[in-house]
C-alpha cells in the first residue's frame, strides 16, 4: 500500500493455472516389503493350532455353570417305562463325545424309523387282506414281519417325542391284537394269549383284553376268562357270550 498518496493499492499474486485433467503421471517406483516374520513364529503358531482341542474347548463351555451332582432332576413315566433326567450336571469327555455322535446320527435314525413305520403299516394292511380271505398262515406271517420291522423303533422309543412314541405303541398293539385274532382262528390258543398280553403291554384297551379273554376261554381257564370279561363293556354282545 502507498501511504503518502492517501490511497491504497492492492497487490495480488498471480499463480499460473494448472490443467489437472491432462497431467501426465510420473514414474512409479516399486518398493517391495522388507518386513519378515520373526524366525520360527509361523511354526509356533501352526503348532499351537494343531494342538488345539476344539471338542475340549466346547466341553468346557458346555460345563459352565454346572455341578457334578446336577441342578435339576426330572422324572417322566409312560406306558411301561420311566425315565429320570438329570440337568445341569458336569459331563465328562466320553459322555460329550456320545452326545455329539447321537446328534450327528439322529437325522438318519429318524428317517429309518419313519420308513419302519411305513413298512409295518403296509404289512399290517396286507395281513388284514389275508385274514379277510381266510389265509390265516399268511396273515400271521405278515403281522409277525410287521412287528420285526418295528424292532428298532421300539428300542428307540425313549428318544422319541410323546406323540411319536404313542403312535409307535398303537401300531405295535394293533399288530399284536390282529396276530392274536389270527392265532385264535388257527386254534393256536397259547400263542394267541401271548400276543394278547403283548398287545396289552404296548397299549391297554378293550380289544386286547377281549382277545386275552377269548384265549383264556379256549384254554379252558374259564375263571380267568370271566374275570377278564367282567372288566369289559357289559353291553357288548360278544362280551356277554364270555360271561
Amino acid at each position: 500500500a502507498n501511504a503518502s498518496s492517501g490511497s491504497s493499492t492492492r497487490v495480488e499474486e498471480v499463480r499460473p493455472k494448472v490443467d489437472t485433467q491432462h497431467v501426465t503421471p510420473g514414474p512409479v517406483q516399486e518398493r517391495p516389503c522388507v518386513v519378515a516374520p520373526a524366525a520360527g513364529r509361523f511354526d509356533d503358531n501352526y503348532a499351537k493350532w494343531k494342538k488345539f482341542d476344539a471338542d475340549a474347548a466346547l466341553l468346557e463351555l458346555d460345563n459352565e455353570d454346572t455341578t457334578e451332582e446336577g441342578k435339576t432332576m426330572r422324572l417322566s413315566a409312560g406306558q411301561g417305562s420311566a425315565m429320570l433326567n438329570c440337568e445341569g450336571y458336569t459331563k465328562d469327555r466320553e459322555e460329550y463325545d456320545l452326545d455329539q455322535d447321537i446328534e450327528r446320527n439322529m437325522g438318519g435314525l429318524k428317517k429309518i424309523i419313519a420308513q419302519n413305520f411305513k413298512d409295518a403299516s403296509g404289512l399290517k394292511a396286507e395281513g388284514n387282506e389275508l385274514m379277510r380271505s381266510g389265509q390265516l398262515a399268511g396273515a400271521i406271517q405278515k403281522y409277525q414281519a410287521g412287528l420285526d420291522t418295528l424292532h428298532l423303533a421300539r428300542e428307540a422309543s425313549v428318544l422319541m417325542s410323546a406323540s411319536l412314541a404313542a403312535k409307535q405303541s398303537s401300531l405295535v398293539a394293533d399288530l399284536y391284537k390282529n396276530l392274536s385274532a389270527a392265532q385264535l382262528k388257527s386254534n393256536d390258543f397259547t400263542a394267541a394269549l401271548s400276543s394278547a398280553d403283548a398287545a396289552i403291554q404296548a397299549c391297554d384297551d378293550e380289544k386286547a383284553r377281549y382277545r386275552r379273554a377269548m384265549a383264556l376261554l379256549r384254554l379252558k381257564r374259564t375263571p380267568e376268562a370271566r374275570k377278564e370279561a367282567e372288566a369289559l363293556a357289559v353291553g357288548d354282545p360278544a362280551v356277554q357270550k364270555l360271561l
